[in-house]
């Protein structure tokens, strides 16, 4: 699985010619490749960043908080994966 570059809120083929795999720690295979992205779409990504913080810092506090328990929710509904995840890491890296 290739992972594309997440920009102004839109997924996008990145132009990298470099890429990194991701690993599964429990099992060791690799599981996607990520890239590494060059200094226009870092660029990018911290201009569209700028652009919204204005928009975002007058959303109201109770509606941004509504992200934070959205994960919440994703973390509680997948906690036993994770807990699986992490017991299967090597000793020395809990």
């Amino acid at each position: 699985m290739e992972i594309l570059n997440y920009i102004n809120g839109e997924w996008i083929k990145p132009e990298a010619t470099e890429y990194v795999d991701v690993i599964n720690p429990a099992t060791g295979a690799v599981i996607a490749k990520t890239p590494l992205s060059g200094k226009d779409a870092v660029e990018a990504a911290a201009k569209a960043g700028m652009e919204a913080l204005p928009g975002w810092r007058r959303t109201p506090a109770q509606e941004r908080i509504q992200c934070l328990f959205k994960l919440r929710g994703m973390l509680l509904s997948n906690i036993d994966e994770i807990a699986r995840t992490m017991w299967k890491l090597p000793v020395g890296s809990r």
